[in-house]
């Protein structure tokens, strides 16, 4: 983002040459790494000041250095600039494989922040003097001490032999709108090639079990009488074979292995089974920052029955190159930092039975960041893993990814989305639970992403998500430089139920001058749709006129609250909103031999959605594809090989087991080739042309949904009904289920509810200097900005900003301040209150966004604005007034006077406190000095 600050302030960046070698060299890599030739090499990039006098005082030379007579200094003193140094080297036949150590000497201020990082970029096919980025793998900040110091870690995943790799070293210390003052001096900046493998090569020596204690000493033995104290000591001693043992309590320091196990003899770091073992993290070898768990290069490694709670800025996992690993009974949860778990280049590992949760970092005082991302993921099992409550993105799969498996996890957002995958190809995600994902805080909105080539999506319940729960919505991801896109994938048994709004929206980016469909092949049977869009018309599926007729929808239950309902959304030329029937009828390319029936599960209100006995769902499916050629032998011809699983090759995984014809002949998938049909199975079968092909069934064809009827459970997810439901305000409570006073001790109640993510020219953040009639420390804020300016994220939670920026210029934005209620029934819950300030004279109100209908497109209403203010040809109901004197006051409104505009009103989709027009509500407002408070926001009843 232009202008920003957040990411790479004050930036040095390095960029050099390698080629692939047979033996390892320990040469420096850099050029000029102690600047005793001054700046020579470097240039100069960022946006610098302008005066020479003020740059030269940024970026200079200077004679206290850590070694020899020079380094580089950086003062960190101007927060609207950021300056940073490259040498442009590409790497050529790098070995993807290979190990870096990173190493430098820096002096910083006491108090200073910097950072240190690692970028990998890739060469623009079009222009030879831009790259495209691929992954970063940033460090947590540093804080100075004044003295010189050495700071080095290690890292892989270069990800093709021809690259560009960026190492970044950059002050980052202005930030809460404080004036910036840090220095940081570097010296000696090191990159070398290393070895990673860390596999012990001598003899195997009869296994031995270790035992760690918080009452033990590391001058012992090791034994149960004498147990260790430290993890580190644990690291350097465990040889292919061995167990450690840790016993309950707590443990500082990282479980970090210094050599590698053997297949047949891996290395064990268990809980003794005598308590809970609780990680509280430390620095690893490899890397300065701490993490409770972090590996690099590192094979064969089981990890069992710990925990880490509240780890402060302690990560808990970091995988780097690690290969045939195993993570089971892991309890992650309450971090105060971003991307608490970050896999790179892994394979063939398995992470099961764990639980990760509250990822709390924040951005402008709200809860933002990502918490799990995988980036060149491949041949791993992710099963029975619990995700839940995360800024932006709780589990998310990244360009390089593919052929895992997602097995049997509950996502259950609470605080935002639930996961992202991206440029994925060959993703199994099968019988998981996605529910209560919400458009929150550092979520754009509420939606799970989902693109990829030849992925399974099956068996999945998708439940009371409080938006869309699922979209692939393709675009071209230009941080990435890739097109996002849903391609030969395949969709069924899956059920989408009392989702706030639609149950799956897809949408093409197909150029005006390109044939090229990027949602194409894409195919969906089997499923329910039920009662989605409730306070809508119960919309099923939404896609754009792009869309192409290879995405069929066929032999799926597509009902909204009633049959009859506008279950499907095309939108754009020839596109509208229709029943089933009338989809039928306009798009029978795309819609046809569905069902539009209310399903009857066995007990929807507590979330079984299995079906009842007299379901119109049972042996209602079809099978997954049918035989078209007749056979005996072992290899089947089909007419459709991607709905099947053949394992990947993933140590420990089966493939699907089948039935074949009306007899039912069982049989398992040993491999599918997709491009020519043909599956490969375990025994010799005889099949004729036109024999169905399905997944084990119990009646005279498969049900409908993630669930078959006489299977209890199977196939779909058994923790369904394990998951807590998020109080919404469709029921009634005996305590208010919104009530926000922003106060740091109730922060996990309030800090995901309110969006901070800027809507043009304006941004929202905590204010920690001010509460409502000076009663609370905190309170919620949004400040106009400059045209000009860009994001105001660095600005942090002082509203002192206003009075230290430079003298006023003409400013416009939203001042918007978003709220999503779950499941507002205005009947149970009609009163909003709220505590205000606005600045005089700043134009501001209460915008309603109504969810729509065929009668009613989305639209916005303004319940009360200030006074005098247009609303830009935006409805106005006047139902009160707001006062905009600088001062605290208090507003009290009926949510139930929105029938005045619309008698069927039921439940709000969003609620805005904004300034009275923007560009996405016609017309914007311009305002100089624009701010608004909020406080103590609570939706109650009479």
């Amino acid at each position: 983002m232009r202008g920003s600050r957040v990411l790479f302030r004050l930036c040095l960046s390095v960029v050099f040459f390698m080629v692939a070698a047979v033996t390892l060299s320990a040469a420096n890599l850099l050029r000029n790494p102690g600047f005793e030739e001054g700046l020579e090499g470097w240039l100069i990039w960022g946006g610098a000041p302008a005066d020479p006098a003020a740059r030269a005082r940024v970026l200079s030379i200077s004679d206290d250095a850590a070694s020899g007579k020079q380094a580089l200094r950086i003062r960190d003193e101007f927060p609207e600039h950021f300056i940073y140094a490259v040498q442009r080297i590409n790497l050529k036949n790098a070995d993807p494989e290979q190990c870096y150590r990173l190493s430098f000497f820096a002096k910083a201020d006491a108090g200073a922040i910097f950072s240190a990082g690692v970028h990998v970029e890739k060469p623009h096919p079009d222009d030879a003097t831009r790259t495209i980025h691929v992954t970063g793998m940033v460090s947590n900040g540093f804080v100075g001490s004044g003295q010189w110091k050495k700071y080095q870690y290690e890292f892989t995943g270069v990800m093709a032999s021809t690259s560009v790799l960026m190492v970044c070293i950059w002050p980052c210390n202005a930030r809460l709108g404080a004036a910036a003052t840090g220095t940081l001096l570097l010296d000696d900046v090191v990159c070398e090639e290393i070895a990673g493998d860390g596999e012990d090569n001598a003899s195997l020596q009869p296994p031995q079990t270790y035992h760690l204690s918080p009452a033990g000493d590391d001058g012992g033995d090791g034994s149960a009488q004498t147990p260790w104290r430290s993890i580190e000591r644990a690291n350097e001693a465990l040889r292919p074979g061995d167990t450690v043992l840790f016993h309950a309590g707590d443990y500082d320091g990282c479980v970090n292995p210094c050599r590698s196990g053997r297949p047949s003899a891996p290395i064990s770091y268990r809980a003794a089974g005598d308590g809970e073992v609780r990680l509280r993290g430390g620095a690893p070898r490899h890397r300065p920052d701490p993490w409770c768990i972090a590996m690099m290069k590192r094979r064969h490694i089981v990890v069992d029955g710990f925990s880490a709670r509240d780890t402060g800025d302690a990560r808990w996992l970091s995988l780097e190159g690690v290969e045939d690993c195993r993570f089971h009974n892991l309890i992650f949860s309450g971090v105060s930092t971003h991307n608490p778990v970050d896999l790179r280049g892994i394979r063939r590992c398995r992470f099961a039975d764990m639980v990760v949760e509250r990822a709390c970092a924040t951005n402008n005082g709200l809860v933002s960041g990502d918490m799990w991302n995988n980036s060149d993921a491949r041949y791993n099992v992710f099963e029975r893993l619990y995700i839940s409550r995360a800024g932006h993105r709780p589990f998310g799969f990244h360009e390089g990814c593919g052929y895992n498996v997602v097995r049997d996890c509950v996502f259950d957002g609470r605080w935002g989305r639930n996961f992202e995958f991206f440029s994925t190809t060959r993703i199994l995600m099968e019988r998981c639970v996605i529910t209560h994902a919400y458009e929150g805080s550092g979520s754009a909105d509420a939606r799970a992403k989902w693109f990829g080539e030849d992925c399974v999506f099956r068996h999945n319940v998708l439940i009371r998500n409080f938006g869309g729960p699922l979209v692939a919505n393709s675009y071209y991801d230009r941080w990435h430089g890739v097109q996002l896109a849903l391609i030969s994938s395949r969709m069924y048994n899956n059920t989408f139920v009392q989702n706030d709004e639609f149950g799956w929206s897809l949408a093409d980016d197909r150029r005006k001058d390109s044939e090229e469909h990027f949602m194409r092949d894409n195919r969906h049977w089997n499923n329910i749709f039920y009662a989605n869009d409730t306070a809508g018309c119960g919309l099923a599926i939404t896609m754009n006129s792009l869309v192409d007729d290879s995405n069929t929808f066929s032999h799926n239950l597509l009902c909204g609250s009633a049959p009859g309902d506008k279950v499907v959304q095309i939108s754009g030329s020839g596109g509208g909103m229709w029943s089933l029937a009338e989809a039928e009828a306009a798009a029978p390319a795309k819609f046809h031999d569905n069902i539009d029936a209310v399903p009857r599960f066995v007990a929807l209100d507590v979330g079984d959605v299995r079906p009842a006995a007299d379901s119109v769902v049972i042996d209602a499916g079809v099978p997954l594809a049918t035989v078209v050629a007749d056979s005996e032998g072992d290899v089947l011809r089909v007419s459709d090989a991607r709905p099947f699983y053949d394992g990947f090759g993933i140590p420990g995984e089966t493939g699907d087991a089948l039935m074949i014809g009306t007899a039912k002949t069982p049989a398992r998938v040993l491999r599918a080739d997709l491009d020519t049909g043909v599956l490969q199975l375990d025994r010799a079968v005889s099949a004729r042309h036109g024999d169905g092909v399905s997944l084990p069934y119990s009646g005279a064809a498969p049900d409908l949904g993630a669930y078959e009827f006489g299977m209890d459970f199977a196939p779909g997810p058994r923790r369904l009904l394990d998951v807590p439901r998020v109080p919404a305000l469709d029921k009634a409570h005996p305590t208010p289920v919104i009530s926000c006073d922003f106060e740091p001790e109730t922060f996990e109640q309030w800090c995901y509810l309110f969006k901070h993510t800027r809507y043009w020219h304006s941004t929202a953040f905590l204010d920690t200097t001010q509460g409502a009639y000076g009663k609370s420390r905190q309170c919620l804020t949004a400040i106009a900005a400059p045209a000009s300016s860009g994001e105001l994220a660095r600005f942090g939670g002082l509203a002192k900003v206003l009075a230290d920026r430079e003298p006023a210029r003409p400013m416009e934005g939203s001042l918007c301040i978003q709220i999503r209620p779950m499941k507002w029934d205005i009947d149970l819950y009609p009163i909003l209150q709220f505590d205000y300030k606005i600045t005089p004279g700043a134009p501001w109100g209460v915008a309603v966004n109504l969810y729509p209908r065929p009668d009613l497109r989305g639209t916005w209403v303004f319940l009360c604005t200030t006074p005098d203010h247009d609303t830009h040809g935006i409805t106005n109901l006047q139902a009160g007034e707001l006062v905009n004197d600088g001062q605290w006051h208090t507003a009290t409104l009926d949510m139930r006077l929105l029938r005045r505009f619309d008698p069927a009103f039921k439940s709000p989709s969003r609620i805005r406190f904004r300034n009275t027009g923007d560009k996405y509500m016609h017309k914007g407002a311009a305002m100089s000095d624009a701010q608004a408070w909020l406080d103590n926001v609570v939706i109650r009843g009479e």
